[in-house]
């Protein structure tokens, strides 16, 4: 029960999650060296399950989407994916189908 930090040679935080019974619940945030939050995926019995959001070091999203369930176990990517540049721009979205994500738009 509880939450599990990760720390650097420096003493910086990497990484945090939460546990429940042994096993990872909730949510599992990244970090990056300068201490901004890089990545925060929801879990779900040991696995990435529900929304997600990945961040440029600046603190602008990089990366939303959602992971799922697949057929063969396990879970990858499904439904929309969007992925913005480091000022905050929508450049691409994507339809993901058990981790196979197809561009249905792109900037030009």
């Amino acid at each position: 029960h509880g939450k599990y930090q990760k720390y650097d040679q420096q003493g910086r935080l990497m990484l945090e999650q939460d546990f429940v019974n042994g096993v990872m619940q909730g949510f599992s945030l990244g970090y990056y060296p300068s201490g901004a939050l890089k990545e925060k995926y929801t879990m779900k019995d040991n696995e990435e399950n529900g929304p997600f959001q990945e961040y440029h070091e600046n603190g602008t999203l990089k990366t939303e989407g959602t992971y799922g369930p697949v057929k063969d176990g396990g879970t990858a990517e499904q439904g929309e994916l969007r992925e913005y540049d480091d000022a905050g721009r929508l450049i691409r979205i994507a339809d993901c189908k058990d981790g196979t994500c197809l561009s249905t738009w792109k900037a030009e």
